[in-house]
């Protein structure tokens, strides 16, 4: 890490100026100047070891650790410390990504797609989701083991592990497809 300067807190009270010293640091890897520098990054997502990029093309890369398949890779492909394209997604335009954990998700304006390891599916590339398919995806998010979708017209979909009552259907049955709430 390179130490920058401290920073000059702007904020005062009254007459009195406060000069505030913080540490900041520069980053260590710089997308711009990575395999990514030829896209357009949109959003990115980061789960406890790996991450994922989104780009205007609607292509999705990831990096970190995939012990669990969370990279999307394949099986042999444990960790990367470079962006690497999910390219069993090539030709599909991702429009939405989320990662929590060791399991993520991405999708289109139609289909889901899940990959790494959860209570719905444990899979090395991503595999969609035969058994929904949204009017229109609006939003995606994650938590630990369980994902939310919601729709364009407003429909809000929760699948996954439900010990604690987490995807608000009134009870704790764990679900592995979505149900609207």
């Amino acid at each position: 890490h390179k130490e920058l300067p401290p920073l000059q807190d702007q904020t005062s009270t009254g007459s009195e100026k406060k000069e505030h010293k913080e540490k900041r640091y520069q980053p260590i890897v710089n997308l711009s100047t990575s395999r990514l520098n030829h896209f357009h990054v949109v959003s990115i997502a980061c789960g406890d070891s790996h991450s994922l990029a989104l780009t205007n093309l609607g292509s999705v890369y990831s990096w970190g650790s995939g012990r669990s398949g969370q990279l999307g890779l394949g099986d042999d492909m444990t960790s990367s410390s470079k962006p690497k394209l999910v390219s069993s997604l090539s030709g599909i335009h991702v429009s939405f990504i989320a990662t929590t954990g060791q399991h993520c998700c991405a999708a289109t304006d139609r289909n889901i797609y899940l990959w790494g390891k959860s209570f719905i599916a444990h899979s090395f590339t991503p595999i969609m989701l035969e058994a929904f398919h949204p009017r229109k995806v609006k939003q995606i998010s994650m938590g630990r083991e369980f994902c939310a979708v919601l729709e364009d017209d407003g429909n809000l979909y929760t699948w996954g592990e439900n010990l604690t009552g987490v995807l608000g259907h009134g009870n704790t049955a764990s679900l592995r497809i979505p149900y609207v709430v």
